[in-house]
């Protein structure tokens, strides 16, 4: 089953894994199971329903450990580590993403140790350590050119975006780029989550350098493709910012 599950809504797919993971512990498919709790816990993140992402994640991490698993525990504890970061744990989010790291480049996966330093990238966002975090970033960043995943460079650049917005007016000009160069290469692969997330961003941007009008502009059009996926936490966020600006 494909894990590209932001082409449909959201809440119509969690029905559609616990079926998945329920057929699997029938037939005792360690594999499949797993597929199903990495499904439910992607989906519960989108949804912002962290603490049950975690929940899946968990399950999941523990069945490829029994089962000698490691590359795709690997992928899993980047999964955890970004809901803990959501839920503001950030030393565990840590944890898990330096074993990603560490485990990926033991297996010299630059995809999984690009994504790795990405996501510690923005855990040192979240912990207002910008300069680590565009450290880290940057490096993702390379390794998604070099090995030519769009979808990575377009999350690294709305992260260093982040980055740079938290470091002060004078480089506001460089997270607007980097926000538009993100927004751009979404829309050219048609990742409506990436898009969707990078609008929202140039709506704080705007909102930062005193742009009201271009900010519920962004903002609006982050709300109709949050809605589109069915992904109503971040449709109230981005309505809330509207009626801010009103």
């Amino acid at each position: 089953m494909s894990t590209r599950i932001w082409v449909i809504n959201y809440q119509q797919s969690i029905d559609c894994h616990q079926q998945q993971l329920q057929i699997a512990k029938i037939i005792g498919d360690f594999k499949e199971e797993a597929n199903a709790l990495n499904n439910l816990g992607t989906v519960c993140y989108a949804l912002g329903k962290y603490s049950e992402a975690i929940h899946y994640q968990e399950q999941k991490v523990k069945i490829l450990q029994n089962n000698g698993d490691i590359e795709r525990e690997a992928s899993t504890l980047g999964n955890l580590g970004g809901a803990y970061c959501a839920l503001g744990e950030y030393q565990k989010a840590i944890d898990c993403h330096s074993r990603q790291l560490e485990i990926a480049q033991s297996m010299r996966d630059k995809p999984m140790e690009a994504r790795a330093l990405g996501s510690l990238g923005v855990v040192y966002n979240q912990l207002n350590q910008p300069e680590k975090a565009i450290e880290l970033i940057q490096q993702s960043l390379d390794i998604a050119k070099e090995i030519g995943e769009p979808e990575l460079q377009a999350d690294c650049l709305l992260n260093l975006s982040n980055s740079y917005l938290f470091l002060g007016n004078l480089l506001h000009m460089q997270a607007f780029k980097y926000c538009k160069e993100s927004l751009k290469l979404s829309e050219q692969t048609g990742r409506d989550i990436g898009a969707a997330r990078a609008l929202y961003n140039l709506g704080n941007l705007f909102v930062e350098v005193g742009d009201k009008l271009e900010a519920v502009n962004a903002y609006q059009k982050a709300s109709a493709l949050f809605k589109s996926m069915g992904i109503d936490e971040y449709v109230n966020q981005a309505n809330d910012a509207i009626q801010r600006l009103s």
